[in-house]
This record gives C-alpha cells, structure tokens and sequence, in this order.
C-alpha cells in the first residue's frame, strides 16, 4: 500500500525535484520558451506602469527637487485625492518606487 511522504520527505526530495524539473525544461526547449514569455509579461507590466504613472514622474520630481522627502510627496498625494494603481492610498516606498522607476527609464 502507497503512502504520501510526509512534509520532511518532500523537503528532503525538493532540491532533487527542482534539478529533475529543469533538466526536463532545458531538454524540452520550453526554457526559452518560459523566459520569453517572462520578458513578455515584464515589458507588459512595466509598459502599463508607466502609462499609468507617467502624470505623477514630474510632480514627484519636482516635489524631490524641492527637498521634500518620500513620506511627504505621499502625503501630497493623498491629500490630492490620488491612489495607486490598486486604489490605494500612497506611502514612501511607493513614491521612492516610482521616483527610480523614473530614474532608470530616463
């Protein structure tokens, strides 16, 4: 009679289940498959995130240009009325987020 491995027994297995898996990836040819479709869906994604923050990267340069710090400009934002994409309110990290998002796009 079969029995599941327990929790530990996968735990143990998993590395070599890892290898098995890629191994199979690589001879199958969907490695390159899988790593386009990964470009595909990060071009995608950052493609919308610009389009949807790109009225933001001037305020918040400028907000930065101004010596306000990631808290503040967040502040401003909300106070503004305005949410992130998800219809959040904003915090720092967002705002440092989106500021070297800016930074590194040009």
């Amino acid at each position: 009679m079969d029995t599941k491995p327990t929790t530990e027994e996968l735990r143990q297995r998993l590395p070599q289940l890892i290898e098995e898996r890629l191994r199979w990836c690589r001879n199958s040819g969907r490695a390159q498959g899988l790593e386009k479709a990964r470009q595909s869906a990060a071009k995608a994604h950052s493609d919308a995130f610009d389009a949807e923050y790109s009225d933001f990267f001037p305020v918040v340069e400028q907000l930065r240009a101004d010596g306000k710090s990631y808290q503040a400009i967040a502040n401003t934002l909300n106070e503004q009325g305005h949410t992130t994409r998800r219809g959040k309110l904003w915090n720092r990290m967002q705002v440092h987020r989106l500021a070297n998002a800016r930074h590194r796009r040009g």
